[in-house]
Parts: structure tokens; sequence; C-alpha cells
């Protein structure tokens, strides 16, 4: 009986420790990073903070006008949303854990997709008041890969630091970023609709973003060369920059 036991512990150790510490692992480590960057600024709508209406600004209608009547308010929130540090406390942590290190990455990693998307979604009821995110939203245009959103939510901005950022963008190394920011630059000015719509086929976000990515995928069918010259781009004046 003793032997037997053992050997069902020894299997146990072999098979179901490591896999069930590695999921325990990834939850915790999502949990510890969820209280690290949910920090509310003392300001609630409704009885509720920051961080409870961005999180569920993605479902939520309400949620959008929780957004606006934080303004600033919200923005330091939302911008870490945009950026996650790259030093969290949970990656010393799982350093140390190496059977675990994979699975909390990939959690951190899927986490961090979530929130990111959600902070572009308060960027967009925002708009004006988003302008502090101006770093945040280039650093995400200007790479290899770039998040249209990001380009897009610039244009929406609609002032002029917002739309030197994308000309800036435009100037970058890698081609697809470039043509991200300037497709973005030539909506702004050609269809301003599809950036600042707050009626009619492009009142809601994901209709206009709609718009924005299939001008974006036209433009890689084609191989075409978006308008624009980036160095005019601080000039452009969209014809709607209020009342979104």
């Amino acid at each position: 009986m003793g032997s037997i036991i053992r050997a069902i512990g020894s299997s146990i150790r072999r098979i179901g420790v490591r896999r069930l510490g590695a999921a325990f692992i990834a939850v915790v480590s999502a949990a510890i990073l969820l209280l690290w960057s949910s920090t509310d600024q003392g300001v609630t709508y409704k009885g509720e903070g920051v961080s409870f209406w961005l999180s569920r600004i993605d479902r939520d209608p309400e949620a959008k006008l929780a957004m606006r009547y934080f303004r600033a308010s919200a923005m330091p929130l939302v911008q870490r949303w945009l950026d996650p540090p790259v030093d969290s406390p949970i990656s010393e942590w799982t350093r140390l854990i190496p059977f675990g290190k994979g699975k909390s990455r990939q959690a951190a990693r899927h986490l961090h997709a979530q929130r990111r998307f959600k902070a572009l979604l308060a960027c967009d009821a925002l708009g004006r008041d988003a302008e502090a995110a101006l770093p945040a939203l280039s650093k995400l245009v200007a790479t290899n890969i770039p998040e249209p959103i990001a380009a897009y939510e610039l244009a929406r901005i609609g002032t002029e630091p917002a739309l030197a950022a994308l000309a800036h963008c435009a100037t970058n190394a890698w081609p697809e970023a470039r043509a991200v920011a300037l497709e973005a630059l030539r909506l702004a000015h050609e269809c301003p609709d599809i950036i600042y719509a707050t009626n009619g086929p492009y009142a809601g976000f994901y209709d206009r973003l709609a718009a924005f990515e299939q001008s974006i995928q036209s433009l890689r069918w084609l191989g075409a060369v978006p308008w624009g010259d980036p160095a005019d781009a601080v000039l452009l004046k969209p014809a709607q920059t209020t009342n979104y």
C-alpha cells in the first residue's frame, strides 16, 4: 500500500503539480497586475471610479458618458493601460518560478491587449480631452506592426499637436506605419465624418472604425501610396473637432 501511495504522489508531482502550479501562477499574476494598475484618482461617477467604468467601456454605453465626466482625471489610468509598464511587480516574481514564467507572461499579455483596446475606446469617447495620450498613441503607431486604432484616435483628437504626431509617424521607417498615419490624415481632411461624426451612419465607434479599416485594406490591396504630404499635416484643419 505504501508503495502505491508513493507512486501516486510521484505521478502527481511529475504531471499535476506542474500544470496546476502554472495555472495558479497565471491567475494570481493577472490578479496582482489588476490590483497594481487599476488605481483610481478619487473622482467618481454614479459612485464608481475610473477603473470601474474603464473596465466596462467595451460593453456599457454609460461608461463613455463616465469618461466624458472624468475628462482629464481619467487620463492617468488610460495612459497606463495604453502603455503598460515593462517592469511590473509580477515580472521579478515569475523569474523565480521557471515553470510558471510562460503562463504568467501569456496571461499578462492577454490582459494588456484587452486593456489597451479599452483605453483606445476611452480616447475615442474623450476626444480632445485625450490629448495627454499623444505619446502613448504615437508609440503604438510608429512600429513595424502599427495599431490602426491608435492612428485613428490621433486623427480624432484633432488638435494641431495630434496631427503633428501623425505627421511624425508618417516619416517612420516602417512602410505600414507611414501608410496608416497618412491615411488617418487624409480621412481627417477629406472625409471628416469617418473621424468626427456624432450622428448619421458613422456615429458609432465600430462603424467609424470599420470605414477606416476598410480604407486601410484598400491601400494594401491596391498597393497604393496614401495621399498627403506629412510636412503639411499640421496645417490641416478638420471640419469638426468638437462635440464628441
